[in-house]
């Protein structure tokens, strides 16, 4: 069974290429955005960024800094599945280390900031989709590293540590060519 770990930039194709596993390969994928959304919903009864952030902060805070990789952990394995495992999202050391500790492995999706913000209008999810680019650039800085414990984002460590891997995937070209970056570093090439 393989277990993959999916970070990236804002709007960088990061639950694409988990469909993609999951419809080409039979990954069972669990996306740590929508279990955020699901607690922030029974929570505040809103999913904008900043209630999503508060209550992934508090899940973290309270249940483990890799609590959303045990969630998507404890579904998977009440499922019939020997492919494996995809998580989408990582956001903190504490996700990305119960990853490895489970031998999985761990890519960062990237592409020019531009690039992202037309995607992240063009996608219409929530009010995200109406804001100014200064904005979106604030709100990825906010995630970028808010400190160096287990329970933080820290997407900057994150990608240093797939950029020492060899695990970085640049998704600005075609979707083919995303892919099959993907599946050359996961090493998932028929």
């Amino acid at each position: 069974m393989k277990i993959i770990g999916i970070s990236g930039s804002f709007a960088s194709g990061q639950d694409t290429l988990a469909q993609y596993l999951r419809d080409k390969y039979g990954f069972i994928w669990f996306s740590t955005s929508d279990m955020v959304r699901k607690y922030s919903m029974e929570r505040h009864g809103s999913i904008e960024r900043p209630m999503l952030a508060e209550t992934a902060t508090f899940l973290r805070k309270t249940r483990g800094g890799g609590v959303l990789v045990d969630l998507g952990l404890e579904e998977f394995e009440l499922l019939d599945n020997n492919v494996g495992l995809v998580l989408s999202g990582i956001r903190s050391m504490g996700e990305m280390n119960a990853i490895l500790k489970l031998k999985g492995q761990m890519v960062y999706a990237d592409a020019d900031p531009e690039l992202r913000f037309e995607r992240m209008v063009m996608r219409q999810r929530d009010a995200e989709s109406k804001i100014a680019k200064k904005e979106f650039l604030r709100r990825e800085k906010a995630e970028w590293h808010v400190g160096d414990n287990e329970n933080d984002f820290n997407k900057r460590d994150i990608k240093a540590y797939c950029e020492k891997q060899g695990m970085i995937i640049h998704n600005e070209a075609d979707l083919a060519a995303f892919f099959h970056q993907a599946e050359e570093k996961l090493q998932l090439t028929e």
